[in-house]
């Protein structure tokens, strides 16, 4: 038997001897049973396996792959604070770089760091991409889309033969543009007001619809922007109000653009 504790005999180990079986126990491992048959034949069977501990560390994870993250998809006003967070980006980030608006040609980045802000003067389709950076100098990136609307809202008078006009700024591609006239209640019938959009290139102006209504109407114009995206790509689009009869005609006007 003793040629058998001499190689079972290593580290830490324990080895009892029963009748034609040793019982073999390593730090870190339940029982391995070893069974003599002859003298010449050994049979091993492992009873429990073994358990990782602190004398045999092996819990090194694997680094989440680099993936940016920049949040949904996010619809605001002309002027609000828009607020992307990037922090649900994965791997091992050491920068996060923003680019507002791809069509602004800037691709150093507008913003750095996890949570940036920013405003959009006009309204439009806005794609926002996010690039990281981990400690190796891999990159990734993606992107999400801030969708920016427009809307105000005027009540005023007219007299005949004077006007009217409210501009509003809009890029290429926005959807439909609402304007909304209406007369208060009250107003005299003869009174008549007649509404135009315009859509703006340099000093150019395009009419895009008119019509005109008689007070206690409410008259509603829609244009789509597709109308005129070959002519105008973006620009100062006005709405205008001509008073055609009446004396101090008093009027409401909405004015909202948005996809």
């Amino acid at each position: 038997m003793d040629k058998y504790s001499k190689s079972l005999l290593v580290d830490n180990a324990v080895l009892s001897l029963m009748p034609k079986e040793l019982r073999y126990r390593k730090e870190g491992c339940k029982f391995l049973k070893i069974l003599i048959l002859t003298a010449s034949l050994i049979s091993v069977s492992i009873i429990t396996g073994c358990t990782n501990n602190n004398n045999n560390p092996n819990t090194t994870k694997p680094e989440p792959p680099l993936r940016a993250i920049p949040g949904a998809d996010q619809t605001i006003l002309v002027g609000q604070t828009v607020t992307f967070d990037g922090r649900n980006s994965t791997g091992n980030i050491v920068e996060y770089i923003w680019d507002f608006d791809k069509s602004d040609g800037i691709n150093v980045g507008d913003a750095k760091g996890p949570v940036v802000s920013h405003k959009y003067d006009r309204c439009g389709e806005y794609r926002v991409t996010l690039t990281v950076v981990n400690s190796k100098g891999e990159k990734a990136s993606s992107y999400c889309y801030v969708f920016v609307n427009y809307f105000q809202e005027h009540s005023s008078m007219l007299t005949m033969g004077s006007n009217a006009t409210y501009s509003f700024p809009v890029l290429d591609g926005i959807a439909s543009i609402y304007v909304k006239l209406q007369y208060p209640s009250g107003a005299a019938n003869q009174n008549r007001l007649n509404l135009n959009i315009f859509a703006a290139n340099d000093s150019e102006f395009y009419n895009s619809a008119s019509d005109q209504r008689e007070s206690g109407d409410t008259q509603t114009v829609e244009v789509k922007c597709s109308d005129f995206r070959m002519l105008v790509p973006h620009g100062d689009w006005k709405a205008q109000i001509s008073c055609i009869a009446g004396i101090n005609v008093n009027y409401n006007i909405t004015i909202e653009a948005k996809y």
